[in-house]
């Protein structure tokens, strides 16, 4: 695309400069020719935009393969964090018990004992 505009003003400059003298000559003939320079412009900036606007949704579009491309990676260790954290609450639930039956064992031992004595 740059190519194309560059190839443009190159030949439309030439017209203009071997042009010059009965450019000059005539107003309507130069008010003619600042209107496609205006036209021209406009043509330039939208084209710009345009690309401008390609370029972004190229980018977004890679990110978004990114994102979806590591999603499986991202459950896996939400799941694996998950797992975790069940884990932990299960390890200080068996402590607990484990606590409680060394408790219960001891106590039945101590009133076996005291059944022993009467």
């Amino acid at each position: 695309m740059k190519q194309a505009i560059s190839s443009f003003d190159i030949k439309w400059n030439t017209y203009c400069q071997a042009q010059q003298a009965t450019i000059s000559e005539e107003e309507d003939l130069m008010t003619k020719m600042a209107d496609i320079q205006q036209l021209r412009q406009v043509l330039v900036d939208s084209l710009e935009t345009q690309a401008n606007k390609y370029n972004m949704l190229a980018d977004i579009n890679k990110a978004e393969n990114i994102i979806f491309s590591n999603k499986a990676t991202y459950e896996k260790m939400e799941k694996e964090a998950i797992e975790m954290s069940i884990i932990k609450k299960q390890r200080h639930n068996s402590k607990r018990l484990k606590e409680k039956n060394r408790s219960f064992s001891h106590k039945y031992k101590q009133a076996s004992t005291r059944q022993k004595l009467l």
